[in-house]
């Protein structure tokens, strides 16, 4: 082999690792947004679960938070972990109509919060300027978890 030979061999080896790394990048984040957003889903819905228990053993008085569930191991063994940083549960109220919700703290990025969208129902290929700019707005779609805007990032709630 020629050396101009042994040059394009390597040019045209690394273009094409590049491009796969592009390529499945872009497929991994994907997907870990889309696993991200299940989990949020799944989470929420054990916790707003645990609360109707604890409502139906309190005679109908809601949680005043995640203590409440976790005490004793009762309703839930343990706060779950969410997976994203400096993201954690906590149950209360949003928006106007003080609708009782399991709800994360600020800081679900919009992949996630999307992908979240998209499994709810709200829409195909939701892009992040579609996050409701409140809870009242995210409230009125109907679904059952979803995302609004926050201060850095998104909250995620599950009614």
């Amino acid at each position: 082999m020629s050396l101009p030979s042994i040059i394009i061999g390597i040019l045209l080896s690394a273009v094409a690792i590049g491009i796969g790394v592009s390529y499945f990048g872009d497929t991994y984040s994907e997907g870990s947004a889309m696993a991200a957003a299940s989990t949020l889903a799944s989470q929420g819905q054990q916790i707003n679960e645990a609360a109707d228990t604890f409502a139906a053993k309190n005679s109908g008085a809601q949680p005043t938070g995640m203590t409440d569930l976790t005490t004793d191991s009762e309703y839930l063994s343990s706060d779950p972990s969410t997976g994203i940083d400096n993201v954690t549960w906590t149950y209360g109220s949003i928006g106007t109509g003080s609708v009782m919700v399991a709800l994360t703290t600020d800081g679900v990025p919009d992949a996630v919060c999307t992908k979240a969208m998209e499994n709810a129902g709200f829409a195909t290929d939701v892009a992040a300027g579609d996050i409701p700019a409140d809870a009242d707005a995210a409230l009125t779609s109907g679904e059952l978890y979803g995302c609004y805007a926050g201060t850095t990032d998104n909250f995620f709630f599950a009614r």
